[in-house]
């Protein structure tokens, strides 16, 4: 299914399996995408796909299906020394701090750093 529902769809961005739950009843496999090696955050929900297997089956699944394409143009990050800063200050509170894409639902998506 999910070869079939988003690879074909994805265009540049590449499906990886970025969380996986595991119980006696059931078991969720979430996948997200990523651009340039960086995750893209889909909102709301983060993921482009997760799946609900239960008794060997699929018993419920979310599609969040999306198309991305490179660019020629460049983004401007914050530097990375004041990254690094941010990211000390973020390490105290055990969080820290991702080179992710933010996708909310605009024509472009562009990198930013995410505390999380």
């Amino acid at each position: 299914l999910m070869d079939a529902a988003v690879l074909p769809l994805s265009g540049a961005a590449r499906v990886y399996l970025s969380d996986l739950t595991i119980s006696e009843e059931f078991a969720v496999l979430t996948y997200s995408y990523s651009l340039s090696g960086a995750e893209v955050r889909l909102d709301p929900d983060g993921f482009c796909a997760r799946f609900v297997l239960s008794e060997g089956r699929i018993s419920d699944y979310v599609l969040h299906l999306q198309n991305y394409k490179l660019t020629s143009g460049y983004a401007v990050l914050l530097p990375e020394f004041q990254a690094m800063a941010a990211m000390e200050a973020l390490e105290a509170q055990d969080r820290t701090l991702i080179l992710s894409y933010e996708d909310n639902k605009t024509p472009q998506v562009a990198p930013t750093w995410i505390a999380r």
